[in-house]
């Protein structure tokens, strides 16, 4: 069974019995301005997502990894995978890759109520902060977040961002915005609300250099069946010792692999 859905591709096998080397071939068909695909380190890239390399799901619970993705002609990918080594309890098995959606084709920046007047949307760090001395918000929008078809099932939602380096104990807390914003124009003056209720809120622990990863499932569920406009999230401290700050890459970051990402399946 092969399948096209959300706004970038998706690909669902289920092999029920070996099959030895085989080579797995399908056609896709971009929608709207999206460019070609391109291959890169780690799988296929198109216009604001990735395709990771494939993997096979057992139903032991175990991954295996199949061969990288091949760019065949426009419009054509595949990739190899061979079950031979795999275990009985394996089968039967999905091949199921990943959507991800990158925040370096949406938007990000953050506010600063000490610097009220000012934008941040070209900075190369998102900041929150929660001390008495004032806050820090940021702020995070994918466009194609707002493409996916409406009634698309939605398996899974992960938002992920790197820290950047934080002071204190502090639980970082992701919520949805009542309004639209823009990069370059956001400041704390200007600023938009949030939505409902915390989506998720997890704890910012150990050294720097680590990924953070949101279950925002609930939130894009609601935005796939018209319940909720898609303006975006906000993060910010939730809960914090006398000094709790944090810092995360932005999608202007000079590292693409730690840039913030969309993970939709």
């Amino acid at each position: 069974l092969y399948m096209a859905t959300l706004s970038g591709l998706k690909l669902e096998a289920l092999i029920a019995s070996p099959r030895g080397q085989r080579s797995y071939r399908f056609r896709y068909e971009l929608m709207g301005d999206g460019a070609e695909l391109t291959l890169t380190e780690g799988g296929l890239q198109g216009r604001g997502f990735r395709v990771p390399t494939p993997l096979a799901f057992g139903a032991d619970g175990e991954r295996y990894p199949c061969g990288p993705w091949r760019l065949e002609s426009p419009g054509v990918v595949s990739f190899d995978f061979d079950d031979r080594a795999m275990p009985a309890s394996a089968y039967p098995y999905r091949l199921y890759p990943s959507t991800t959606f990158q925040v370096s084709d949406g938007r990000d920046s953050y506010t600063d109520d000490s610097a009220a007047g000012t934008n941040f949307g070209t900075s190369s760090t998102l900041e929150i902060r929660q001390v008495a001395s004032g806050a820090k918000y940021a702020y995070i929008y994918d466009d194609f977040l707002a493409t996916i078809p409406l009634g698309s099932t939605v398996s899974s939602a992960t938002f992920r961002i790197w820290d950047n380096g934080h002071t204190g104990t502090s639980d970082i807390e992701i919520q949805a915005l009542a309004a639209s914003w823009t990069e370059l124009g956001i400041t704390w003056n200007n600023q938009p609300g949030v939505t409902g209720s915390v989506i998720a809120t997890v704890a910012n622990t150990g050294a720097a250099e680590h990924s953070i990863d949101f279950d925002i499932r609930s939130a894009l569920r609601d935005i796939v069946n018209s319940i909720l406009v898609n303006n975006g999230f906000r993060l910010a401290v939730a809960t914090a010792s006398a000094v709790a700050t944090a810092n995360f890459r932005s999608a202007e970051y000079p590292t693409v692999a730690v840039r913030p990402i969309f993970i939709v399946e």
